[in-house]
């Protein structure tokens, strides 16, 4: 990586390779069949300890070498799609690494004068306030996440009969599909990912089989509740997620979850005659049946989100409801 960066500055030593720290360094690998990689032998290259480039067995592996030393060891290396963080295939390397040089990183002074050059802050003061803010909101995302996590492990438990094998068996379907063009987008041999993973696609299929039991199981327990309860999509509420997706396809693949409130304050708002011509292509396609279920089950667990207490995890104690959007808000 280029070190010479405006806001940093480096000594070079003996320093071990703790913290933040640069390593100039040698690695080769091989498979572990012992066959040579080639491709994975570099030389001279500087790496940042922590950064997670190649996984992070080989910063936990390298954290603590000195100079001058080498490290042996075995490691996987990740293979990712374009899709940050989603793994697609994994590779066991025997690794060694020779350390030639250890470089700290010198982070200048956090003051006034460095927030307002470096960012569009103008102090210090301001700065914290929004990555509170942020920490905020990530806290509070993460809180939901959790609850409608504890929501469909109870919905799921409430269901004593066995999931329909046909459901079940279409669900894996999905999910085998949306994976093997994750796989073929990474540029990964759909039958090599399927050995070197799961070992044949039957073994696949049952790896996927729990978690797809247990959606079709939410599936049945959501339109057990939409109809004891009278759950409704209106006209307004099918056009909004309509123009949501609208919205979305402009941008690229639409991902698996919606950011509705993100997506509302998009200045170029699709027009209710696009929305009005997509949503009859919707009907034509029976896309448009699918849609009015996502509409219809997210209503449906926001009913049941209505009702759910919370309660604190150590103290046993329930959680006001208005104390759930403060950033004391955690382990419900």
């Amino acid at each position: 990586i280029d070190m010479s960066s405006s806001t940093a500055s480096e000594d070079a030593g003996d320093e071990d390779t703790g913290g933040e720290d640069v390593d100039n360094e040698d690695a080769g690998g091989e498979d572990v069949n012992g066959e040579d990689m080639d491709s994975m032998s570099m030389s001279d290259f500087d790496y940042e300890l922590g950064s997670g480039l190649l996984g992070d067995d080989f910063d936990t592996n390298l954290h603590g070498i000195k100079a001058g030393e080498t490290a042996n060891f075995d490691m996987t290396l990740p293979v990712t799609t374009s899709d940050p963080g989603h793994i697609v295939m994994s590779k066991n390397l025997t690794v060694k690494v020779d350390v030639k040089e250890v470089q700290e990183r010198l982070l200048p002074d956090l003051d006034d004068d460095f927030v307002a050059t470096n960012t569009e802050h103008e102090s210090v003061a301001s700065l914290r306030d929004d990555v509170a803010e942020q920490i905020t909101a990530f806290r509070r995302s993460q809180l939901e996440g959790q609850i409608h996590s504890a929501i469909a492990k109870g919905l799921v438990e409430l269901v004593t009969d066995e999931a329909p094998a046909a459901m079940v068996e279409s669900v894996i379907d999905i999910r085998i599909n949306r994976l093997q063009q994750l796989v073929n987008d990474a540029g990964v041999d759909w039958e090599q990912y399927i050995v070197q993973t799961s070992g044949s696609e039957d073994v696949l299929r049952e790896e996927l089989r729990e978690k797809s039991v247990f959606d079709v199981k939410i599936d049945l327990a959501l339109e057990a509740v939409a109809q004891a309860e009278s759950v409704e999509v209106s006209d307004e509420d099918l056009d909004r997620e309509i123009r949501n997706f609208i919205i979305l396809d402009r941008s690229g693949p639409r991902p698996q979850t919606l950011d509705r409130e993100m997506l509302a304050q998009v200045e170029d708002q699709p027009s209710d005659e696009e929305v009005q011509k997509t949503r009859e292509a919707y009907s034509q396609s029976g896309m448009l049946k699918r849609v009015r279920k996502m509409v219809r089950d997210r209503l449906t667990e926001d009913l049941l989100r209505e009702r759910v207490d919370v309660y604190d995890i150590q103290t046993g104690e329930k959680i006001p409801a208005e104390v759930l959007t403060t950033p004391e808000a955690t382990n419900p």
